[in-house]
């Protein structure tokens, strides 16, 4: 027998300035390694997990909150192609920003450092 996954639909903003912070300077991090000169829409063909940790976490920090079907709705209309071709990345980068955004980013590898947590 095949279990489900069970995935947390919605990821609220922390309340925690020091992880806040933290959390920030991550958005800039996905901008740089997206190359943030670089359309959109190519930065989602080019490097997926990246654009949907960005997406996921920049709405967390500007609207207080993100709902899972919202975001995959709003990627997937603005770029369906692109979204298809990527769409595998999307659990790990919604679970990513879950953790971090809980302050349990200790259970995540930082891919910059390959260190636990965040950078």
């Amino acid at each position: 027998m095949t279990e489900k996954l069970q995935v947390a639909m919605v990821i609220e903003r922390p309340d925690d300035e020091e992880l806040l912070a933290k959390l920030q300077k991550k958005l800039e991090d996905y901008l740089i390694r997206m190359g943030e000169y670089t359309h959109p829409e190519l930065q989602l063909l080019q490097k997926p997990d990246a654009y949907f940790k960005h997406c996921i976490l920049k709405t967390v920090l500007e609207s207080g909150q993100v709902e899972y079907e919202a975001v995959v709705k709003e990627i997937s209309d603005k770029f369906p192609d692109a979204f298809e071709k990527g769409r595998t990345y999307f659990p790990n980068a919604w679970e990513v920003i879950r953790l971090y955004a809980a302050d349990r980013g200790k259970e995540t590898i930082n891919s910059t450092t390959g260190k636990p947590g965040l950078a």
